[in-house]
């Protein structure tokens, strides 16, 4: 009877660390998605700012 409790809980602790690393990749795979936005974000913002000098430029030479 000592044997199937402890198999059980070595199963149960089996299944908690497959679930938890299954959430710990989640949380990296958001982690990754969210770094992306930034960089893109970060990005059209600079061309955005760019933009503005360059039509910046043009009404003083016109």
């Amino acid at each position: 009877m000592k044997i199937i409790y402890q198999i059980n809980r070595l199963l149960i602790k089996s299944n908690l660390n497959i679930k938890i690393g299954s959430i710990n990749t989640k949380i990296d795979n958001v982690k990754e998605k969210l770094k992306c936005k930034k960089q893109i974000n970060t990005f059209l913002k600079v061309k955005t700012e760019q933009a503005f000098s360059c039509s910046a430029i043009l009404k003083l030479v016109k």
